[in-house]
């Protein structure tokens, strides 16, 4: 089971890269749609990808900023406000700074804590 997991964080996340745009079956679009859905006007995502994929943090924190950026392109009424993006260790902080430095658009708070950064969405 987790090989497959495995397997298939590494096809989104190619898949992301490449630019193609994110299909029904991709985890962080659906959660945010539930999210909403359920009226949660903010939610907390963990850095993926990086995990059982073993994919380094920098693309993975690349491809779920852009996530966050279709979502909110084509979600402007969601209920979903604010999205935290959280990391666990200090690689994982630095591969979303560096991230979001690239998305200033979607930076619209910092939280003084050391494993999270807000986004509207």
């Amino acid at each position: 089971m987790r090989r497959m997991l495995a397997e298939r964080s590494k096809e989104l996340l190619a898949r992301y890269r490449r630019g193609d745009a994110a299909g029904e079956d991709c985890p962080q679009k659906n959660a945010l749609e539930t999210a909403s859905s359920l009226g949660c006007e903010t939610v907390a995502v963990p850095l993926l990808g990086g995990g059982l994929a073993m994919y380094p943090e920098r693309p993975c924190a690349d491809v779920m900023v852009r996530a966050l950026r279709d979502y909110r392109r084509g979600f402007p009424d969601s209920a979903v406000k604010v999205v935290w993006l959280v990391g666990r260790m200090e690689n994982e902080l630095d591969a979303l700074e560096a991230a979001l430095d690239a998305a200033p658009e979607l930076r619209a708070a910092r939280d003084d804590s050391p494993n999270a950064t807000a986004l509207p969405t």
